[in-house]
């Protein structure tokens, strides 16, 4: 079967639990790295229509109304969508302040739910990837969110110190080496005016198909907490959590 063929029979409830299909080998040979992962992913929601961008439009929309359905609400599941929707509705519940930036957004789901939402702060977004932030511009436009799309280095934010109140890492430190990490968290407390809040998975083995690298652990991520030398605080929900305020 084409990719062609392939997202058409898809096309119903094409959402991004579309990774955890491909991940799983039910849709062909399991991806050997995430370049490849990634290409095979954009492919199937763009064939999904004959408009490419109706497809990402459709994609979007399937996805965003499972995240606000269960927004907050602890919902169950294991995939992709129910996973993330518990560790982004936690991580906006952890956020202080007025404005917050989302390093590493890739999609952007984390925002353009928030910014639905009553009383939601100033959101921002960096990825590195010109696609992602250009795709996510186009969707909040769409959808009429106010949310600022930079695509950016997380290790070189082109923000100044304490541009925003919060800086949410979540499940981005995994997918870089330790000394990029570092850089990456460094900058994130530089720009952060009042707090970070890092989220990882805690796995035996770095998962390749996803493109993670290292592995933590809630030990290890709470000494890397306190090598920053602002007040540490940990949880442990759908990973290992480490929040960092700036000391009084």
């Amino acid at each position: 079967m084409s990719p062609t063929d392939l997202a058409e029979d898809l096309a119903a409830d094409l959402d991004a639990d579309l990774g955890d299909r491909l991940a799983a080998g039910e849709l062909g040979p399991v991806p050997d790295c995430l370049a490849t992962f990634e290409a095979r992913f954009m492919a199937l929601v763009a064939a999904s229509a004959l408009d490419p961008e109706l497809a990402w439009d459709r994609f979007y929309d399937a996805t965003l109304a499972r995240v606000a359905g269960g927004w907050g609400r602890g919902t169950a599941g294991v995939g992709t969508v129910a996973t993330f929707t518990r560790i982004w509705s936690r991580a906006a519940g952890l956020a202080v302040g007025g404005s917050v930036l989302d390093v590493g957004t890739c999609f952007g789901f984390l925002p353009l739910a928030w910014s639905a939402r009553p009383g939601a702060p100033r959101l921002l977004t960096a990825d590195l990837s010109t696609a992602s932030a250009a795709l996510l511009g186009r969707q909040a436009r769409r959808l009429g969110r106010p949310v600022t799309a930079l695509c950016a280095d997380g290790g070189a934010l082109p923000l100044v110190d304490g541009a925003v109140d919060t800086v949410l890492l979540l499940h981005v430190l995994e997918h870089l080496a330790e000394p990029a990490g570092a850089r990456l968290l460094t900058e994130a407390l530089r720009v952060a005016a009042r707090r970070v809040v890092v989220a990882v998975p805690v796995e035996p083995e770095p998962d390749p198909v996803f493109g993670h690298v290292r592995t933590f652990t809630g030990a290890r991520l709470s000494a890397l907490g306190a090598s920053t030398g602002w007040q540490v605080s940990t949880g442990d929900s759908d990973g290992a959590w480490l929040v960092l305020d700036l000391p009084v």
